[in-house]
């Protein structure tokens, strides 16, 4: 056991007997220490919650006014973990913006973690106007839990300007400045439709043949791959199959793919072409094989265009020893290698073929012919036109999955690569989905992509590590 899951659990069960003692203060403190400890652990996050729902928040009284504040800007001086300690004791002291700021940094502000979404009720309880702000956000988007509820939203919002919050009574000018700007928008679009109808019968039927036959000529082939869990077999058998983790498939003279340091860098996947050739993979690529060191976040891309199973050879992971002296015997020690930590157990893959377009935001910005057909149709509606189409045509649009070929797709807060080189395609991309039970799972991301481009001139492979962090 790792120390800090030792450490974690100690914290657990002094915290455990003091919620048995109905001792919430006590309680909090060490279900905090141990979530902080061990923080991939959802099981002290859902305590750290629970107890801090049960001890509440109370207000500042004069008696502990001083002393909170001095730990409230102690803890905002404080770059080490100590500022964590800090806000918890000012927070169980009733100062309510170190709580704020706990929600902030230390659950780093998601709201569906447990301890997210109960400081955040607890904070409301007690008209916190920069939290009842924060949760009227997601009342009026529907995030973090919270239903969709405009009122709720108003509610908050009001509440927090009532109290005498600039920034809320900012946010209440901007929803009801929008709110008329959307009704004048609805009725000039309102007019303008009654003086430019869409197409029907013959007319529109002609039409969306031609666009159809735009939006298949600009698709491209894609092939989604999922792992799936199964049993491992015999190295020699995973070399010779499309997989996730396990062994990679190398021939007599092949090297380990290391980072600039020299450092091996962690298999993540190989990919067959099959004998159909049915594959979104480039003319004459039989094999992609993808090796990632996360850390340093480098890749490498191996391409075989050409197979010899014949000299097909197993080459054990490279394991690099921090003995200086070359002559004596290495021994492995698994606290010197993240790599055993952090390996990916053997999935295989399953595959299934789609075309995908542009999405119609783009399709109707980027691509004039088909743009100017599908607002003929209807004007002013010709992203519908073309997002309709796509639909019964079963052409997709770019998604947040692992796919070979097609178009990159957009990740929620980022871009994916802009690919305006015509000598250049998309070759992949691999979804990262920090779920804690995937195969990527020990990630400190919320999710990320990497992204692989292929130059049909010279044949190189440039990557790229997206990574979202909300």
């Amino acid at each position: 056991m790792k120390e800090e899951e030792k450490r974690a659990k100690e914290y657990f069960n002094i915290a455990v007997l003091a919620m048995y003692k109905k001792d919430y203060d006590k309680a909090v403190r060490n279900f905090f220490k141990a979530s902080r400890a061990d923080f991939g652990n959802k099981k002290y996050h859902e305590a750290f919650a629970d107890s801090l729902l049960k001890r509440g928040l109370t207000p500042l009284d004069k008696e502990n006014a001083s002393k909170a504040e001095e730990l409230y800007q102690s803890a905002k001086k404080t770059r080490d973990m100590t500022r964590y300690d800090m806000r918890i004791e000012a927070a169980l002291l009733g100062h309510l913006d170190a709580a704020y700021d706990l929600r902030n940094d230390f659950v780093i502000a998601v709201m569906t973690t447990p301890e997210g979404k109960v400081l955040t009720d607890l904070l409301v309880k007690m008209n916190h106007p920069q939290t009842m702000c924060k949760a009227a956000f997601n009342y009026s988007c529907g995030m973090g839990g919270y239903p969709l509820d405009k009122n709720k939203a108003m509610e908050l919002y009001q509440k927090a300007a009532d109290l005498g919050y600039e920034e809320a009574a900012k946010i209440i000018e901007n929803i009801k400045r929008n709110e008329k700007e959307e009704k004048e928008r609805v009725i000039a679009e309102e007019k303008f439709a009654k003086k430019n109808p869409p197409l029907k019968g013959e007319e529109r039927k002609k039409c969306e043949e031609e666009l159809a036959n735009e939006l298949r000529a600009l698709s491209r082939k894609a092939t989604f791959f999922k792992p799936e869990k199964c049993k491992t077999p015999l190295p020699m058998k995973q070399m010779l199959s499309s997989h996730i983790g396990g062994v990679p498939y190398f021939e007599k003279g092949g090297n380990w793919p290391c980072n600039e340091n020299g450092d091996p860098m962690q298999f993540i996947f190989q990919i067959f072409q099959d004998s159909g050739g049915s594959i979104a993979l480039p003319e004459c690529v039989k094999l992609l094989q993808l090796f990632y060191d996360f850390e340093k976040e480098e890749g490498h891309v191996t391409i075989y265009r050409e197979l010899n199973t014949e000299n097909a050879v197993l080459i054990d992971f490279p394991y690099v020893s921090n003995d200086d002296n070359e002559n004596e015997e290495e021994e492995f020690n698994e606290d010197d290698y993240d790599y055993m930590e952090n390996s990916i157990g053997y999935m295989v893959l399953s595959f299934e073929n789609a075309d995908i377009v542009h999405e119609a935001y783009y399709l109707n910005r980027d691509f004039h012919e088909a743009a100017a057909i599908a607002d003929k149709i209807h004007p002013h509606k010709g992203e519908f036109v073309i997002k309709k189409l796509c639909k019964d045509l079963g052409l997709k649009e770019p998604c947040t999955e692992s796919y070979l070929g097609g178009y990159f797709a957009n990740m929620s807060n980022s871009w994916a690569p802009d690919i305006n080189d015509k000598d250049s395609t998309p070759l992949f991309q691999l979804y990262l989905e920090n779920d804690g039970d995937g195969p990527y799972g020990w990630r400190n991301w919320y999710d990320a992509m990497i992204y692989a481009v292929y130059n049909n001139k010279t044949k190189d492979v440039s990557i790229i590590l997206d990574i979202d962090y909300d």
